[in-house]
């Protein structure tokens, strides 16, 4: 890392304060809770004459549904949101830059000054960074305030370009459940896709857990025992080719529909553009509205798969699968657009369920501090 960043002039935004290495453990500590997709935690940071770097992790990047790194940008984006209000609580004053022109090796880099004036917002966004997580619950479904949405609508204003779409009509959401519990089996379907959530996304035990500390603990998934059983069956690439024959798969189908219908609203955050920097905004942006939700006592699941899916067979064009299915998806893709009423070159980002209920019991893991950063000496 050393060597990159003197070869790519990153080293000139030097300024005369530097935090302690006290604070620099607890911003990256904070980082490292952001959401990343599958809980690979994507990031590797490096402080170095007076600059914090960011770096994507390769190794940790590029899983089956992280197509050009975009799942691995919007959690670097997520990460990016955490240090930032971080830094603000800890009345710290963040210089910073995206380095797309760098990407995918190089992210971001960091500088910082004293005397920050913290306002209530960040205050409180960086108080939930500890409560966060995902929450995959089936509970009843709870109207939900107007103005708690309202709320979490402003909180991703400061973000340039971003958008907030809800969508709360039954029918259209029964319509997102039935295209999400497509793109499910499909994920099942695909060898490579499969292989890719039985062996690199999926801990199917605490002692995977605690060796890796990345991955899915199927304990953290909010199931109930029989899907647990079914999704232990699943491993077996036999049952998957079963299914197939017989157009099978009706558990996908039926714990998709009962997540979106339980839920009373789903909703969807937007970029103008699928550059690199439009997806790591991204990410800040989701990452505020999910901090936001938290202190709402709202509940927030990912349901991004159908995205990826999307991304995958219009814009990467690298789908491995029959012309039939990839028609399927093209049309499933432009229903999606009309459900939302997305403007034409408008990208979809981050889609998700927001509802009421209990906190999860169980959280992801999360990679030591050791693993994520380092101090480069003078």
């Amino acid at each position: 890392m050393t060597a990159f960043i003197a070869a790519h002039n990153l080293t000139h935004n030097k300024t005369s304060y530097q935090p302690s290495e006290e604070v620099l453990n607890e911003l990256i500590l904070a980082a490292g809770k952001a959401p990343s997709g599958g809980n690979n935690q994507p990031w590797r940071w490096h402080f170095e004459n007076g600059l914090l770097h960011l770096f994507l992790e390769q190794s940790a990047a590029q899983a089956y549904l992280d197509p050009q790194n975009i799942s691995s940008y919007i959690s670097l984006g997520a990460a990016i949101e955490n240090l930032l209000v971080t830094a603000a609580a800890h009345h710290l004053n963040v210089n910073w830059q995206l380095t797309p022109q760098l990407a995918p090796m190089h992210i971001a880099w960091f500088s910082f000054t004293e005397n920050h004036q913290v306002d209530e917002n960040e205050k409180q966004l960086a108080d939930q960074i500890n409560n966060r997580h995902t929450n995959r619950q089936v509970t009843p479904k709870q109207e939900l305030d107007p103005t708690d949405l309202n709320h979490l609508h402003q909180l991703i204003e400061p973000i340039d370009g971003a958008k907030l779409r809800w969508l709360q009509d039954p029918e259209k959401i029964k319509g997102l459940a039935a295209t999400s519990a497509h793109t499910d089996l499909l994920r099942m379907f695909i060898e490579e896709a499969h292989d890719d959530f039985i062996n690199r996304e999926m801990r199917w035990d605490l002692t995977q857990v605690t060796e890796t500390e990345d991955g899915i603990g199927i304990h953290t998934l909010d199931l109930s025992n029989n899907d647990r059983i079914g999704l232990n069956l699943v491993k077996d690439k036999r049952t998957i080719d079963f299914l197939q024959q017989i157009e099978g798969g009706s558990a996908f189908k039926r714990l998709a529909m009962q997540q979106f219908m339980s839920s009373p609203v789903i909703g969807l955050i937007t970029m103008p553009t699928s550059a690199t920097a439009s997806f790591i905004e991204a990410g800040r942006a989701a990452e505020r509205l999910w901090l936001g939700a938290t202190a709402l006592n709202l509940q927030i699941h990912p349901v991004n798969v159908p995205l990826i899916f999307f991304y995958k067979n219009s814009i990467e064009n690298k789908l491995n699968i029959p012309e039939k299915d990839k028609a399927i998806l093209h049309q499933l893709e432009n229903s999606f657009k009309e459900t939302f009423e997305l403007d034409k070159g408008e990208q979809a980002m981050f889609m998700f369920r927001l509802f009421k209920a209990n906190p999860s019991p169980e959280r992801t893991i999360r990679k030591s501090t050791a693993k994520i950063f380092s101090i480069g000496r003078p």
